[in-house]
């Protein structure tokens, strides 16, 4: 397939690793842009985005085979007006691995030792002594919701800091040297009930949609924290959340995904004045190596896709996780 026609739709992508592309695929036409008129969405075969693109812009591209995604989910993309239509998928899956699990490490920690009160004190020029004592890690559980790349790498690194591991995954049976017990999503509540620590990271699917509601909730420990690292839809009612703060069914939160617009959290969540709850502006995402570890994975399916060739991280037609 040559002469293809590729749509960079990312506005933050540094010129040199677009020029990068250029040189490594002189043969392919890029238009980097947010937006595009019709007459060139018509020629377009490939996008490689970060926010889906609409309907009617998938509509308006008949030339289209694939669109590759920046995240390492594929919720984003897998949407049903392009899984009813002969597009090839891809995701950015495993890219950003270290430095989510990495956050979530300092998290853990961060919410263990009550930092977050200290800085809090701190900023009001106060010496803290109400706070509580702290949580040993060593040997505390984490609850790993979502065994992909972020979760195994997370995963990974909190058992090598001692801690016991129970991993919740939609296949069980691919267990890890480096997690105790691996359960399937229908005992969910199971590994809630045990963990000092909840990581979410799930992608955006029909399976995983409200699956940390009142209920799920109310499994935790009153002296547990939930971590949301990536999981915007697993968390649908943010007010529930606020109320288990507020109400004490669990210790404290930090999220990092969000209902709002773009995943970020809305004016009006009531998780702005939640007690014991942290807001991350997308931390992990500020990775000044991720477009290295992007651009080439982005860069090898390109040379697969002009090939006719299988695609790294294909995401299959179908809406599990």
């Amino acid at each position: 397939m040559a002469n293809s026609t590729i749509w960079v739709r990312l506005a933050d992508l540094p010129d040199e690793y677009m020029s990068s592309l250029r040189g490594r695929f002189p043969e392919v036409t890029f238009h980097q842009a947010m937006e595009l008129d019709d007459q060139t969405l018509a020629t377009i075969e490939g996008v490689l985005l970060m926010q889906m693109v609409t309907e009617d812009q998938v509509a308006k591209m008949p030339a289209l085979r694939w669109i590759h995604g920046t995240q390492g989910g594929s919720g984003l993309i897998a949407r049903h007006d392009v899984l009813d239509k002969p597009i090839r998928l891809s995701s950015s899956r495993g890219t950003h691995a270290v430095p989510f699990a990495e956050f979530g490490i300092a998290v853990i920690f961060a919410l263990a030792k009550h930092l977050y009160p200290a800085f809090g004190a701190q900023a009001e020029r106060r010496w803290a002594e109400d706070i509580p004592d702290t949580i040993e890690v060593n040997e505390s559980t984490l609850a790993m919701i979502g065994m992909g790349a972020i979760g195994t790498e997370l995963a990974r690194k909190a058992q090598l800091m001692g801690m016991r591991v129970i991993g919740v995954r939609e296949h069980p049976e691919n267990t890890l040297d480096f997690v105790e017990r691996m359960l399937p999503p229908a005992s969910l509540h199971e590994a809630l009930g045990e963990a000092d620590f909840v990581a979410l990271s799930l992608p955006s699917s029909t399976a995983t949609l409200g699956m940390i509601d009142e209920a799920a909730l109310r499994a935790m420990k009153p002296t547990a924290y939930l971590i949301n690292l990536v999981a915007r839809n697993a968390v649908t009612d943010e007010a529930v959340v606020a109320k288990a703060l507020n109400e004490g069914w669990i210790a404290g939160a930090c999220f990092n995904m969000f209902t709002g617009p773009a995943g970020i959290i809305a004016d009006d969540s009531p998780l702005w004045d939640a007690p014991n709850f942290v807001i991350s502006p997308f931390l992990p995402a500020l990775d000044p190596t991720k477009w290295i570890r992007t651009v080439d994975m982005f860069a090898g399916n390109l040379k697969k896709f002009l090939a006719d060739g299988p695609l790294t991280n294909e995401v299959p037609k179908r809406t599990g996780w």
